[in-house]
């Protein structure tokens, strides 16, 4: 287990100049979510750039060479494996909580009511998207390299939150078959948020394992 805490903080650390940039821009999207009136932004931003953020752990270890480091210490793979996915999932709690917690604060400012079945539907679907988004990126860069497989898993991954943002924009909510849904949903919004994030873990737990399988069998 200590191997694994100590894995997890030399992410964090690795990555620190990313990750406060990713706490900037949220800042950014923030104010321009108030100017612009729309409260969902800030979400849309950290459903959008958390992936990006998330994989940035990865180029840090290329350019400082710390996969070889990983190499020297007395840790098992399984455990770099486990704690590379619990940065991720901790840094993606993290960023959707603080955009959770921005949505009330951005509406009051803003005048605008406060719809938190709007916001469990974003965070819950966000979260999912971004333990969907790691669990593929991760085994790949893991089995090929972050600087080899950046663009071919980031261009598709972008379309697919863009297209998914624009169906549920452009979405009848209102459609007969769907009433029924969004009443349960409207009457229990933590059920949103619980079946997401359980959603999420077992993309993720599933990825690990592949990944794992990878790492296994890679020269360092």
């Amino acid at each position: 287990m200590n191997s694994i805490w100590n894995a997890i903080k030399l992410d964090f650390l690795s990555a620190r100049s990313s990750l406060l940039i990713a706490v900037a821009m949220l800042v950014v999207a923030s104010v321009i979510s108030v100017f612009v009136q729309q409260p969902i932004v800030v979400i849309v931003y950290v459903m959008m750039f958390s992936t990006f953020m998330s994989g940035m752990v990865f180029s840090a270890d290329e350019k400082n060479n710390l996969h070889k480091l990983f190499g020297t210490l007395p840790m098992r793979r399984t455990d770099w494996v486990t704690a590379r996915y619990l940065y991720a999932m901790v840094m993606g709690l993290c960023l959707f909580v603080l955009a959770a917690a921005a949505y009330p604060i951005i509406s009051m400012i803003a005048g605008i009511k406060i719809d938190y079945l709007m916001l469990s539907i974003f965070i819950g679907a966000g979260f999912l998207y971004y333990c969907f988004a790691v669990s593929i990126i991760y085994p790949v860069y893991i089995r090929v390299s972050f600087s080899k497989a950046y663009m071919f898993t980031m261009i598709p991954l972008a379309l697919i939150g863009v297209g998914v943002m624009i169906v549920a924009r452009k979405a009848d909510l209102s459609l007969s078959f769907l009433s029924d849904i969004m009443q349960f949903f409207s009457e229990n919004q933590s059920f949103i948020l619980i079946v997401c994030f359980i959603a999420g873990v077992i993309l993720v737990a599933i990825s690990a394992f592949i990944a794992n399988t990878f790492y296994r069998h890679k020269e360092l």
